[in-house]
């Protein structure tokens, strides 16, 4: 299965954080920040992986979505009330995670290549990716990467 890539080889995802009223106990998180999911860039088409304390949604949106570019699905997503931020998949270190409990945070992480045990609410990912995860940040500042 080939994967578009951006344009040194980083393959592409977008990180989408809103509310969440449901469980309840989220709304200690937060105002925006209370879940996450990733929008990951695979044989040209763009995969929505939600993972949700019930179960995990995994849908390939349709052909309108084909060839649109991370910064067109994070403006698409922002003009839809969510935050967003495009990056690019990291390559994770060849060991093994930390066990942690199954969160909409540890999955998305799973997804990027992130390997932070302080990493555990949304707002901190959100932070993390912006900030101090700039070199993510930069692959895609770059240029326009269609998926």
């Amino acid at each position: 299965m080939s994967v578009k890539k951006a344009h040194n080889d980083a393959r592409i995802a977008v990180v989408a954080f809103t509310d969440a009223e449901r469980p309840r106990w989220l709304r200690i998180f937060a105002k925006g920040f209370r879940h996450c999911f990733a929008l990951v860039c695979s044989s040209g088409r763009w995969v929505v992986i939600n993972p949700m304390s019930h179960w995990t949604d995994v849908v390939v949106l349709t052909e309108s979505a084909d060839g649109a570019t991370a910064d067109e699905m994070v403006r698409t997503l922002e003009e839809r009330g969510f935050a967003a931020v495009a990056c690019a998949v990291a390559e994770p270190a060849r060991r093994a995670s930390l066990p942690s409990p199954f969160t909409c945070v540890e999955v998305v992480k799973r997804i990027l290549g992130i390997q932070k045990p302080l990493v555990l609410t949304p707002r901190q990912l959100f932070r993390f990716i912006e900030h101090s995860h700039s070199k993510m940040k930069i692959i895609l500042d770059k240029g326009n990467n269609p998926c």
